[in-house]
């Protein structure tokens, strides 16, 4: 998840805490049982997205696992709604000062 997360990095999970938008969530899927660390861009549906992903993660396939309380910003928020533009359906300008204002408020 770069750039908020680095390869080998430890994250303090609390399990049954209610999610906020912006949050890092540790889910699990479904099919592959496989544990997934993603934000939180969006509860109405629970949508998740890597913040270098362009793809969102939608539906019943997904388990909340935990919150990551220590990555807990104001910021976080921004950096949500700024995912959201970041996708394959927004056009290529969008994606780009999407992706930069991400980079910039991770710092």
């Amino acid at each position: 998840m770069f750039p908020t997360l680095v390869d080998g990095e430890r994250l303090k999970v609390q399990p049954n805490h209610p999610p906020e938008n912006g949050d890092i969530c540790l889910i699990r899927d479904k099919l592959s049982n496989e544990l997934i660390v993603h934000r939180l861009v969006s509860q109405e549906p629970m949508t998740y997205k890597g913040d270098n992903s362009l793809n969102l993660e939608t539906g019943n396939l997904f388990i909340l696992i935990g919150v990551c309380l220590e990555k807990r910003r104001r910021i976080n928020k921004a950096i949500a709604y700024l995912s959201l533009n970041y996708r394959f359906e927004s056009s290529l300008v969008k994606r780009v000062i999407s992706k930069t204002l991400i980079r910039l408020l991770s710092f």
